[in-house]
């Protein structure tokens, strides 16, 4: 089996939605007038630097930071300021254009995609040795049948689901700590589930960490 190809299109498919993800949600913020604090894509040295934007070498993963008054920032300029449709499209800006990317090269397969992804990553990581392995497995065997668009259109769907629901997450835990800051009482309760939900997400991290080791072990000892 060709692992190079699978390599190869799993690489250009990541970089090329990693950066689409970012510039949907900076030209966003462009449209809306909302100031950018900090636009990092990539992790490691910076390759490119242009005012708040920053490049580095390894694409691998990207953290907008915009303007809120929470922050002490002006209201001219902050998202929280804005109707609640433009902070809603702003947070959710990168799943839909992943959603449009992957129903312009799948068309109707992508509901498929989007369904699974919200469910697969998390059922198939309680069983790094098997289900995880399957899953991993049928991606390679997809990857080398079908040419890069497809790749790039079931990646993007996946991707859509998964950027959701970290949205969700990540939004809950910012409300959960402005409450608590307001009432005070609340904050062992609110401190205890966001812990619950940071926990979760490092587990599920670790398991699939697990699952790929193994998975990459027996592509390289046991072919």
């Amino acid at each position: 089996m060709d692992y190079w190809a699978v390599l190869e299109k799993t690489l250009i498919t990541w970089v090329v939605l990693l950066f689409l993800r970012a510039l949907v949600i900076l030209l966003c913020a462009w449209l809306f007038n909302i100031r950018v604090a900090e636009a990092l894509i990539g992790a490691g040295p910076t390759v490119l630097s242009f005012r708040k934007l920053r490049i580095c070498l390894l694409p691998i993963s990207f953290k907008i930071r915009v303007w809120h008054t929470q922050e002490g920032y002006s209201a001219d300029y902050a998202l929280d300021s804005r109707p609640l449709w433009q902070q809603l499209l702003l947070r959710f800006a990168d799943v839909l254009a992943l959603l449009l990317v992957s129903f312009a090269l799948l068309q109707g397969a992508a509901f498929a995609a989007l369904e699974s992804g919200l469910y697969q990553p998390f059922l198939a990581a309680w069983s790094p040795l098997t289900d995880a392995q399957a899953l991993m497995q049928t991606y390679v065997v997809f990857a080398i049948a079908e040419p890069l668009t497809a790749v790039v259109g079931l990646v993007a769907a996946k991707l859509a689901a998964l950027a959701a629901i970290s949205n969700v997450l990540t939004d809950l835990i910012i409300k959960l700590d402005r409450f608590s800051e307001k009432r005070p009482a609340w904050r062992p309760a609110s401190e205890k589930v966001m812990l619950s939900i940071w926990l979760s997400v490092r587990l599920l991290l670790l398991l699939w960490g697990m699952a790929l080791v193994v998975f990459i072990y027996k592509l390289v000892f046991q072919a």
